[in-house]
């Protein structure tokens, strides 16, 4: 299976572009919790950013 570049999809209509963007950069920014950084999950290990 190939490796995945994306963790998430994102749909929004036209009207919503203001919030789309800004909901695109909130989670390209989104930081993990230092507590949970490297642990286990269903996916691996959690990585510092998503």
């Amino acid at each position: 299976m190939p490796e995945q570049h994306y963790r998430a999809f994102i749909s929004y209509s036209h009207k919503d572009k203001d919030w789309g963007q800004w909901l695109h950069k909130a989670i390209e920014t989104y930081r993990t919790p230092l507590k949970l950084v490297s642990v286990e999950g269903r996916d691996g290990l959690a990585p510092s950013r998503i």
